[in-house]
Formats: structure tokens, sequence, C-alpha cells
């Protein structure tokens, strides 16, 4: 072989070993939960946008977030995050079809004549997720 190749075999080897030892050392400081990675969810972006967008959209008839009245407490026990979009998206629609969620929850508001028929974009559902999370 020529002087040539084994320089560059020799390179492309110990370019693998540095990126193997990056990924490892990537993946090695950061904690994890039940094998997913945490993060701050303060530090996201995500989270700013959903902050934004419940203090103004929400919070004028849901109490802030953490207070122990507030039924967005813990939303994501009582249903998964796809439902909890469509509900904020299209409640009406919701009532129409019977869904027993939506309903007995409106029953528990006094049946108010209002519903939740906001036009959030996809990345307002998600900050809203993320923040209520």
């Amino acid at each position: 072989m020529k002087l040539t190749t084994l320089n560059t075999i020799g390179f492309l080897v110990v370019l693998l070993f540095f990126i193997i030892y990056l990924i490892s050392q990537n993946s090695t400081n950061r904690p994890q939960q039940n094998n997913k990675m945490v993060h701050d969810k303060k530090d996201s972006s995500l989270y700013f946008i959903g902050q934004n967008i419940y203090n103004d959209s929400c919070s004028q008839c849901h109490a802030r977030k953490g207070h122990n009245h507030n039924f967005l407490n813990n939303i994501f026990t009582r249903v998964d995050t796809s439902y909890f979009k469509k509900y904020l998206t299209r409640q009406d629609s919701l009532i129409r079809v019977k869904d027993k969620y939506a309903l007995s929850v409106k029953e528990s508001y006094g049946n108010m004549g209002n519903s939740h028929n906001f036009k959030f974009d996809t990345l307002e559902l998600f900050g809203l997720v993320e923040y209520l999370k």
C-alpha cells in the first residue's frame, strides 16, 4: 500500500473514534428517565410560546398554571395531547357528536354558552402542550 492510502485509512479510523467519542459524551451527560431524554422545559422555545399563549388566551378563564383550582393542572393524565388539541380548536364539534368527555366538562362548568374554537396553528398547539406538561 502506498503511504497516502495508509494516511487516509489512519485519518478515517481516528475520525471514526472521535465521532464515537462525541456521541458517547453527548448521551452520557444528559439525565435519562424511562429511556427518554430529559430537558429543562423552561429552556424550550415551545415552552415560552405556550406560556405566552396561555397568558394571553387561557388565563382569563382558567387560573394561572399551578394553582390548585386550575382545571388544566395535570390535564394530560385525563386526555392525550391529540384530544387536547382537538378540544381547543373544535370543542363545538365534540359537543355536537356527543363526546362524553367534552359533555362532562361543559356540564361541570354549568353548560356555559362559550366553547373552545381557537385558531391556533400547529406550533402554538405544541407550545401549549409543552407549557402545560
